[in-house]
């Protein structure tokens, strides 16, 4: 990879951060202060308010930073791209960089949206004056993947779904973060492993309530899996997830409805 693409979006990765936007709000409070009587501050929101009523706006002073940077970023993109070959690996770099910005900046990006519109900026003047067609965001492609999810759910479900199990007391979330959870159902090859922390009955009929968002999920690809495991630690077979499954308890029957009425509304 070309040392100059990787310093300039380097640089890029250091203007969308949290610390540089808080030396960008001292510079600010600090240059305020020079010429107003300072009563209250806000850092959270970015406002000042002075002595006389008036209040000042860190986003306003932001987006003055942010522009100028813009500005000064376009022509480093000219002056590099002008002595490098874009090829498939240029463009990947490109977007993995982007993606980890707003992945790794998301408090950054809800508070200060002008940060979010700087890197959309960046990605439609690659797009529409080198035709790198960069695309952010992309959702995983779970078609193929060992359970092969049915087209139309996102990961967000997958998501909902994990809060569910946790707020059910399904699972731990101490043991089973979101992404392995998440690998574990879409994921084609992972070593990610779900462990219940519910009796064998509630660990199947959870089980049995997500089935409709997969193509090929029954006992017999689950057992195979071996990304489930009881509440004993040990992998959950075919044989004992089609045993279970044929098996309600009463007084276990008011949790399963919750649950399954939980997991509808995600269809």
């Amino acid at each position: 990879m070309d040392k100059n693409l990787i310093t300039l979006f380097n640089t890029i990765q250091t203007f969308v951060n949290s610390n540089n936007n808080d030396f960008l709000m001292k510079e600010f409070i600090r240059n305020t202060s020079q010429e107003e009587s300072i009563i209250e501050i806000d850092r959270n929101k970015g406002i000042v308010v002075c002595q006389d009523g008036s209040k000042f706006l860190f986003s306003t002073s932001l987006k003055r930073n942010v522009s100028s940077f813009y500005s000064k970023i376009k022509i480093d993109i000219d002056s590099i791209f002008i002595e490098i070959s874009l090829t498939s690996k240029t463009k990947n770099y490109i977007e993995n960089t982007l993606d980890y910005i707003i992945d790794s900046q998301e408090d950054l990006l809800i508070t200060f949206p002008v940060y979010n519109k700087l890197i959309e900026n960046i990605k439609n003047y690659l797009n529409e004056k080198y035709n790198l067609n960069i695309v952010l965001n992309k959702e995983p492609d779970y078609t193929s993947s060992y359970f092969k999810v049915k087209s139309g759910y996102s990961e967000k479900v997958f998501t909902e779904m994990y809060t569910i199990a946790i707020d059910n007391d399904i699972i731990n979330d101490e043991k089973v973060s979101e992404k392995n959870f998440i690998d574990a159902l879409t994921a084609t090859e992972t070593t990610c492993t779900i462990e219940f922390k519910v009796k064998n009955v509630l660990t199947v009929n959870f089980l049995e309530c997500i089935k409709p968002f997969f193509e090929n999920y029954n006992g017999k690809t689950i057992g195979n899996s071996k990304r489930f495991k009881t509440n004993g630690g040990t992998i959950l077979t075919q044989t004992n997830y089609n045993r279970f499954k044929k098996i309600s308890f009463k007084k276990d029957q008011e949790i399963i409805s919750g649950i399954q009425s939980e997991i509808r509304k995600l269809l």
